[in-house]
């Protein structure tokens, strides 16, 4: 495990060839339930399950890295984690035909970020502050 300044000192030393990452539950697509959590009381009494799934960008990318890749001729360690990748994407990721068709974004409900390293935080402060302009 690495210490917060090792990981710093790794994203700066890679820049140019790394990719920073956001968590499935940071870009808004909780895998489990979370403290702030908004619920909906009617569809809790008729027992519907709330959607989890990974963030579509996470399930796009893993999809297009296995396209891209031969399985064959790749070091076991990649493989491992391409194949890794891909069962959390099967488990966790919505195909086309599971995929509902959003009709009405008021639907949807706004939840207050959990902390200065969620990406809602980061939004809300824009906000904000374009609000306050």
């Amino acid at each position: 495990m690495y210490t917060v300044p090792e990981i710093k000192d790794l994203l700066r030393g890679h820049s140019e060839d790394a990719q920073r990452w956001l968590t499935t539950s940071q870009m808004g697509w909780a895998l489990t339930r979370e403290r702030n959590e908004l619920t909906n009381e009617r569809d809790e009494r008729d027992g519907k399950p709330v959607a989890r799934q990974l963030a579509p960008m996470i399930s796009k990318f893993i999809r297009e890295q296995c396209e891209m890749q031969d399985f064959e001729n790749m070091e076991n360690d990649r493989r491992q984690i391409l194949e890794e990748a891909a069962e959390l994407d099967n488990i966790w990721g919505v195909w086309e035909a599971e995929a509902e068709p959003i009709s009405d974004a008021a639907g949807w409900l706004q939840q207050a970020s959990l902390n200065k390293g969620d990406l809602r935080h980061h939004v809300e402060a824009r906000v904000q502050h374009q609000e306050q302009r």
